[in-house]
C-alpha cells in the first residue's frame, strides 16, 4: 500500500541527545524542511518592561525582526534595532538568520555575519540584544519510567532470601518424586543422624551464600547509582555556573556600550568594583572547575577589563610611567596563563597589551611636544619624528586587525585607540610636517 505524502515525509532526527520528528517540524515554501525552534533572550534586562522574558518562535514560516515597524513579526523596542533589522528563515532541516542591511548587525557567537545557520545553543545577538537559540523537544504522552527500588528495612530483605530458599527447597522436593524408581530392589544403607545433619548444614550454607551475594548486587547497585547521581548535579552546577558568569560579563559590556560612552572617572571606578567582583567569581569557578575552557576564556577577558580601565584612568592623569609598569606586569601575566593554557582571547590580549606600549610611547610623545601652534612647544628630535612613524603604522594596522573583537568586547580600549589615532596622530603630523618643510 502506498504511502500517505504525510507519511512519507515524517521522520525522526537526534539532535544533542534529544528526539525530535518531522511532525514536530514543518516545511517551507520550497519543500525544505526545519525543527520547531526558539530564541531566548538572555538578558531581559536591556527590554522594556513590557517585552521582559521575550521569546521568538520558530514555527512556520520566515520571521521578520524590527523596530517599529508594520512589516516586522517581531517588534524589539530597543535603540540599537533598526527598523528591518534581520530575517529568520527555515531550509534544510535548519534555521538561517540574515542581517537585512542593519547599522549595528547581527553576531553568532560574538561574529558579526551577514548570514548564518544557527546550531542549537548558539548565542546570536540581534544589535546590543542577546538571544540563546534552542530546538523545542518533541512531547511525549508516556514518558519512559524505570525504577530502582532498594529495601532500608533488613528484616524485608531477609524476607525476599527466605521465600527464594523456600522456593528452591520445594523445587528439589518436587524433582525427586518425579524419579522414577529402578526396576531392581537394591537394599540402601540407612541414613545416620550424622548424614542428614551434614545435610541441613550444606543447604544452610547454600542459602547464606545466595544471600550475601544478591546483598552485595545490592550494594554495588546502590554505589554506583549515588555515583552517577553525583556526577549529574555536578555536571548541572557546572553547567549553571558557566551560563550565569557568562551572563554577567555580557551584561557588563552591554551596560558600557549602550547606556555610557563617556570616561568619567566615578564610571570607571564603579566599573573597576564589578570587574573585581566578577573576576573573584571566576578564580572561584577555575578552582572547581579546571578543565573548563570557557572559564579561562572568562578570565583573560576579565583580566583585560580590569588592565583597559586602570590604563584609561592612569593616563587621564598623565601617569605614563606607571602606564608603562601596568602594561609591562600585565603582558606577563597573560605570557604565563599562556604557557599553561591555549585559547584564542589569550592571543588576542597579548597583542593588545603590545598595542597599549605603544598607545603609551605615543602619548609620552605629546605630552612632551604639544601642538606646534602651542607657545614655546619644546620641538621634537627628527629621529623622535622617524620612530613614532612606525609606531603609528602598527597601531592602525592592530586596530584595523582586531577591530571586531575590540568593538564587542573591549570598548574602553577601542575608545582609547579611536582617540589616539584622530587627536595625538593629528599633531604628531603636524610635527612631521613643520621639521619637513624646514629640512627643505
Amino acid at each position: 500500500m502506498a504511502e500517505k505524502e504525510e507519511d512519507k515525509f515524517k521522520k525522526t532526527v537526534i539532535v544533542g541527545g534529544d528526539e525530535f520528528t518531522t511532525d514536530h517540524a514543518h516545511k517551507s515554501a520550497e519543500g525544505d524542511w526545519a525543527l520547531k525552534a526558539k530564541l531566548i533572550c538572555t538578558d531581559d534586562s536591556l527590554l522594556e518592561e513590557t517585552q521582559k522574558g521575550l521569546v521568538i518562535i520558530l514555527d512556520k514560516t520566515e520571521v521578520l525582526v524590527g523596530r517599529a515597524s508594520e512589516e516586522a513579526h517581531v517588534n524589539i523596542n530597543h535603540t540599537s534595532i533598526s527598523r528591518m533589522h534581520a530575517r529568520l528563515y527555515p531550509g534544510a532541516g535548519r534555521w538561517g538568520i540574515e542581517d537585512l542591511g542593519s547599522t549595528n548587525g547581527i553576531f553568532v557567537n560574538g561574529e558579526r555575519l551577514k548570514n548564518a545557520w544557527m546550531k542549537p545553543g548558539d548565542i546570536v545577538k540581534i544589535a546590543s540584544v542577546p538571544f540563546r537559540f534552542v530546538l523545542a523537544p518533541i512531547e511525549r504522552s508516556e514518558p519512559m519510567q524505570k525504577t530502582l527500588m532498594f529495601s532500608s528495612s533488613s528484616g524485608a530483605t531477609e524476607a525476599i532470601l527466605s521465600n527464594d530458599d523456600t522456593d528452591r527447597e520445594e523445587t528439589s522436593t518436587k524433582r525427586d518424586q518425579t524419579k522414577t524408581e529402578p526396576s531392581i530392589s537394591i537394599k540402601k544403607k540407612p541414613e545416620g543422624k550424622g548424614t542428614k545433619k551434614k545435610t541441613a548444614i550444606n543447604r544452610k550454607k547454600e542459602s547464606s551464600s545466595a544471600k550475601y551475594i544478591i546483598i552485595a548486587i545490592l550494594s554495588v547497585a546502590l554505589i554506583v547509582s549515588g555515583f552517577m547521581f553525583y556526577r549529574y548535579i555536578q555536571e548541572r552546577e557546572r553547567v549553571k555556573t558557566v551560563a550565569s558568569l557568562e551572563k554577567k560579563i555580557n551584561r557588563l559590556v552591554t551596560n558600557y556600550d549602550e547606556q555610557h560612552r563617556s570616561f568619567s572617572r566615578g564610571f570607571i571606578e564603579k566599573e573597576l568594583m564589578k570587574v573585581r567582583e566578577l573576576s573573584d567569581s571566576i578564580d572561584k569557578a577555575v578552582k572547581e572547575y579546571p578543565d573548563e575552557e570557557k572559564l579561562i576564556k572568562f578570565k583573560v577577558m576579565v583580566m583585560f577589563f580590569d588592565f583597559e580601565r586602570n590604563l584609561k584612568a592612569i593616563l587621564d592623569l598623565k601617569g605614563f610611567d606607571e602606564a608603562s609598569r601596568l602594561t609591562e606586569a600585565t603582558r606577563d601575566k597573560f605570557s604565563d596563563l599562556n604557557r599553561k593554557h591555549t585559547v584564542d582571547e589569550l592571543s588576542d590580549a597579548l597583542l593588545l597589551t603590545e598595542f597599549a606600549e605603544l598607545v603609551v610611547q605615543f602619548k609620552i610623545f605629546i605630552n612632551i611636544h604639544p601642538d606646534p601652534s602651542v607657545a614655546d612647544a619644546l620641538r621634537p628630535g627628527k629621529s623622535e619624528i622617524t620612530l613614532l612613524k612606525k609606531v603609528k603604522r602598527e597601531i592602525i594596522e592592530g586596530k584595523r586587525t582586531l577591530n571586531q573583537t575590540l568593538s564587542v568586547y573591549y570598548p574602553y580600549f577601542d575608545r582609547l585607540l579611536t582617540d589616539t589615532i584622530e587627536k595625538d596622530f593629528v599633531i604628531y603630523e603636524r610635527w612631521r610636517s613643520l621639521l619637513k618643510a624646514e629640512g627643505d
